[in-house]
């Protein structure tokens, strides 16, 4: 095929599968670290803020313009557009790097391909996804500028070129941190590809030369920042040295730059699909180098120090398939590596040559679309949050289980000032803790002030006031049928439901209650699965109903009814709450090896649980993080229950539940002894 109608070709399908692969990026809302970033720079006074993109001031007059409540897509576009400038860019670097070491017509298929891998790779994309990480595309794409420029003056000798490379680094450095790699990199240029038929000596001189003088054009970023602040004011990358977190952090990043998969998304076939477009990339190179041992050798030792300086400059974050909150962080080393395949893609000739980029820029655009999923499914969570939140009536809420990350990208990580209505308390709280502060009385004391909680159902995020504290006594009990009287029921009030089944009623099956609010005369706004805890002649079933937040949030109860299991019964009556289980004195702290502590808990003896096997115990203890443990305990014959103590900081008192196929039967308030 012609030149030029392949070239034409080749343009059409990038721009078709780009497309797709960004549209789902294109779609995705804020999420919460951008909205508490943009909020912050609506707020300041200052176009240098170090709260604000590090301080940088090109970086804080684009965001800037971004916060004059510009909508997501266009925020979007913005930094694909800068993606794709980096891309060019990045190509046209590849291309000068190459040209003394493998010809025109290599470098140049190198270049495209290597535009083809980074335009279309999930780290970049990840990048697009984050107005945050917009500042790192605009220095990368200012930095491959310079260096291509740079490049460009060198070796067809065209000094006037130099001033636009050494603008390009000033420009870079204005925008992030990541501008501070450009100094080693226009070294490596110098000394490799500039001018190779000078002695190393020389060459060496002048890559020390070409790093100081581009060194100064970056700080001058620190220059313009410190007379802004009146203070030395050093990019926040130098202070963040030695926070690496070691080989295991390394090898995690570089494997998931390779393998760029939201484990979440794809699972396994997402890394089949990595793993077969890595080797249809690096096969060629091997290949290639049993012709050329030498040249090869050399260009994948220069790509392998190139990834390891790429990394030791990025910001030191995990990055997992399952965690990929800051893949973005990752942006200079997928770049580096999209360099490395594409000259891998390419170092066969003939077909091949084309066929093969093309077939890795497709499979990364198919990773890409998946990966962008997570980020439109959180942008649209957190939009249905603060939609719920801002039905709620003036005044405190609790988050139920916040959505913090969502297939494993940031969701409302980030948030909470930003939609936190005027005057108003906005707190997460985990299902656990919700449960643990109803049955110590927090909660109940939290609502006569007025509290509404949010909680994540079926059809989406809820907003529920908790209504205030009720006179009404307890319904009396019920008799025969599985279907409760007219209530006018305190969610908060009833803390347990105890049904007595009919003799012979069918306990093979956990029973199940289902309710509706008061005001509703049809369907259901909840079901609670309960446990048989008795299954004698006169089976017994207990619904513990401080364990399900949709309950406590319920405002009033108007009906409970059996959805399945007791719709034949012998007696139905609601408790204030669980019966408490009988213990021989408190818990006991017990040491049972160095370092290693239990609490001991005494049943008497003849209540063995042991009679039963689906029985068990269990501690709901809070720690003084907020977070809440389950602790399982265990227990032989008559001997006590036993429960791990953990080594982290607790608090005084916990939750003591015994259990059956693990719903509490029985519970009481206990106080932990204190080591």
């Amino acid at each position: 095929m012609p030149q030029q109608p392949r070239r034409l070709l080749i343009a059409a399908l990038f721009l078709l599968v780009a497309s797709w692969a960004a549209w789902p990026v294109l779609e995705a809302g804020f999420h919460g670290a951008e909205v508490g970033l943009l909020e912050r720079a609506r707020a300041s006074r200052s176009l240098i803020d170090p709260e604000i993109a590090q301080g940088h001031l090109l970086a804080s007059l684009d965001l800037a313009a971004t916060a004059g409540r510009v909508p997501a897509v266009v925020a979007r576009l913005e930094s694909y557009f800068w993606l794709l400038l980096a891309a060019l860019a990045l190509g046209r670097c590849a291309r000068r790097l190459l040209l003394p070491w493998s010809g025109g017509e290599l470098a140049r298929a190198a270049g495209w391909a290597s535009s083809l891998v980074f335009a279309l790779h999930p780290v970049a994309f990840a990048a697009v996804a984050s107005v945050t990480a917009r500042a790192d595309l605009m220095a990368l794409c200012f930095s491959t500028g310079s260096l291509w420029a740079y490049l460009h003056a060198r070796q067809q000798r065209s000094s006037g070129i130099l001033a636009i490379a050494a603008l390009c680094a000033v420009l870079a450095g204005l925008s992030s941190d990541l501008a501070l790699s450009l100094p080693a990199w226009l070294a490596a240029a110098e000394f490799l590809s500039a001018n190779r038929q000078r002695s190393a000596a020389t060459r060496g001189r002048s890559a020390l030369a070409v790093a100081a003088v581009s060194l100064a054009c970056v700080l001058f970023d620190t220059w313009i920042r410190s007379l802004a602040l009146d203070e030395l004011s050093p990019p926040q990358a130098v202070r963040a040295l030695g926070s690496a977190q070691g080989a295991a952090a390394l090898f995690e990043r570089l494997g998931s730059i390779l393998f760029p998969v939201n484990v979440h998304v794809l699972g396994a076939l997402g890394f089949a699909l990595a793993g077969l477009l890595a080797l249809a990339a690096l096969q060629p190179i091997l290949v290639a180098a049993r012709s050329a041992p030498r040249l090869w050798g050399r260009i994948l030792g220069l790509w392998a120090l190139a990834l390891l300086l790429a990394e030791l400059v990025g910001r030191g974050v995990r990055v997992q398939p399952t965690d990929l909150r800051d893949a973005e962080a990752l942006l200079l080393s997928a770049a580096v590596l999209s360099v490395g395949l594409g000259l891998g893609s390419v170092a066969m000739s003939g077909v091949r040559r084309v066929v093969t980029p093309l077939v890795l820029a497709l499979g990364l655009g198919v990773l890409s679309h998946f990966a962008g999923i997570a980020h439109r499914s959180a942008g649209v969570e957190l939009a249905d949050l603060q939609r719920a939140l801002a039905e709620l009536p003036e005044g405190d809420a609790w988050i139920v289980d916040s959505p913090e990350v969502v297939l494993g990208v940031r969701c409302a990580e980030g948030a909470l000032a930003a939609t936190t209505a005027a005057g108003a308390e906005l707190a997460r709280v985990d299902s656990e803790s919700l449960v643990l502060q109803a049955c110590d009385g927090r909660l109940e004391r939290a609502r006569a002030e007025g509290l509404g909680l949010l909680l994540r159902g079926s059809a989406g995020w809820r907003a529920r006031a908790v209504s205030a504290p009720s006179s009404v006594p307890l319904p009396a009990p019920w008799f025969r049928d599985g279907i409760s009287p007219a209530l006018e029921l305190d969610p908060l009030a009833a803390g347990a439901l105890v049904v007595r089944g009919a003799v012979g009623c069918d306990t093979s099956a956990p029973p199940q209650l289902a309710w509706r609010a008061a005001g509703s005369s049809e369907g259901e706004d909840g079901r609670i699965a309960g446990v048989w805890s008795y299954l004698g002649e006169a089976p017994e079933a207990v619904f513990d109903l401080r364990s399900e937040p949709e309950w406590l949030a319920a405002g009033r109860v108007g009906q409970v009814w059996s959805a399945a299991g007791w719709s034949r019964i012998a007696q139905a009556e609601f408790a204030p709450e669980l019966p408490e289980p009988l213990l021989q004195g408190g818990i006991e702290l017990a040491e049972v090896a160095p370092n290693q502590r239990q609490f001991l808990v005494r049943i008497p003896s003849g209540l063995s649980e042991a009679e039963d096997p689906r029985s068990s115990w269990r501690l709901r203890v809070a720690c003084e993080d907020g977070s809440v443990l389950r602790i399982a305990g265990e227990r032989e014959g008559e001997g006590p229950v036993r429960f791990p103590a953990p080594s982290r900081a607790l608090g005084r008192t916990a939750q003591l539940e015994h259990t059956v196929d693990g719903v509490a039967i029985e519970r009481r308030a206990v106080s932990l002894p204190q080591p």
